[in-house]
């Protein structure tokens, strides 16, 4: 499946708020799928600097945590069959 499906179907989930305003959008149209992947990216480089830094703190390893559950709930909402 090339990025222009994958972007098309995102598009078919429509945000609820825009619905009842009278003006469907679609969740790659609002800008969503680019805000994921800023974040996926944002919890690749956490990993990264997780694995190679020792001595990590708990708040570090508590957002870490947070974004990768995150990233997760958004695959999960998107997934496309």
């Amino acid at each position: 499946m090339d990025e222009a499906t994958v972007r098309a179907r995102l598009n078919e989930v429509l945000d609820p708020c825009s619905v009842v305003a009278g003006a469907p959008a679609g969740i790659e149209e609002m800008g969503l799928v680019r805000a994921y992947a800023e974040r996926l990216a944002t919890v690749r480089a956490a990993r990264r600097e997780a694995r190679t830094a020792a001595g990590q703190s708990a708040g570090e390893r508590a957002q870490a945590a947070e974004s990768v559950s995150y990233v997760r709930r958004v695959i999960t909402a998107i997934s496309v069959p």
